[in-house]
């Protein structure tokens, strides 16, 4: 019996020692860095969104959007969700 016990905990120790089953790092796309200009163009539409009540936020989408497109590349605004405030 007792031999039975050891090597159920030796096999629990070696998986667990040789590092088990491991979970695959996530990268969401909120994650990864933006282009200098891109990242100007975000600061600037949250400032606005922050600093203008919301009757007003299509000006700061409308200013976003030609932001990215004066940005090398003339490159569209990331997607709405990567953008919510946390």
């Amino acid at each position: 019996m007792r031999l039975v016990i050891i090597a159920g905990l030796t096999s629990v120790g070696l998986i667990l020692g040789c590092g088990g089953v491991e979970a695959e790092p996530r990268q969401d796309v909120a994650q990864q860095a933006l282009p200098p200009c891109e990242q100007s163009c975000l600061n600037a539409y949250k400032l606005c969104l922050k600093n203008n009540p919301p009757e007003f936020h299509y000006i700061c989408e409308e200013s976003e959007s030609a932001c990215y497109y004066n940005c090398p590349g003339g490159h569209v605004a990331p997607e709405k969700e990567a953008l919510a405030f946390p």
